[in-house]
């Protein structure tokens, strides 16, 4: 199913619709549908959404309902290969889970990482409001789901077991980052 590809920046952010649904839907009118066709589709697409973020540690301890809610506040953007989704120091506002594709993740110009389906970057920037530390480029064509820091702090706060996963994420990153740079190097 094609997607709108919307580049990520910060103006765009503002201005994405709830759930991208491609350039068919998006365009036609309600009318070129059979009564309760296209709020199926929505429906099987939220769906989708839901079982991906619930197989993601950060919120595999949230309800069916608690997914739907997260679901509907963030978006479904696609990505070309080769696309930069985040570069190092810039102001970061979003947050990313990987539906579809891969991704390298670069530290000063060395690749420390690949991500797949499931796997999230993001959240460390929204959670002190500092610049990135890392460039995610997009090696396959990405699919992602994406939440802007204005749409993930209220729902973070208002469900704790997020909150506390966020921050066994975090130390986990912490970890990993020192086992690559032990101190003294």
């Amino acid at each position: 199913m094609p997607f709108v590809q919307v580049p990520l920046v910060q103006s765009s952010l503002r201005q994405l619709p709830p759930v991208t649904l491609g350039p068919f839907l998006s365009c036609c009118p309600d009318t070129r549908f059979r009564t309760g066709e296209r709020r199926d589709l929505v429906t099987s697409l939220n769906s989708v959404f839901e079982d991906l973020l619930a197989s993601v540690p950060l919120f595999a301890q949230l309800s069916r309902r608690d997914l739907g809610r997260l679901v509907k506040v963030g978006h479904d953007v696609k990505y070309p290969a080769g696309t930069e989704l985040t570069s190092e120091d810039e102001t970061a506002v979003a947050f990313f889970v990987i539906a579809e594709g891969e991704a390298s993740v670069d530290v000063k110009g060395k690749e420390v990482r690949r991500l797949g389906r499931g796997d999230y970057f993001g959240e460390m920037a929204l959670i002190d409001r500092s610049r990135r530390s890392a460039v995610v480029k997009a090696v396959t064509e990405v699919r992602c789901f994406v939440m802007t820091q204005w749409q993930f702090r209220p729902f973070a706060t208002e469900h704790p077991e997020v909150a506390w996963a966020l921050l066994e994420a975090m130390v986990q990153r912490v970890r990993d980052a020192e086992s690559r740079n032990p101190p003294g190097d």
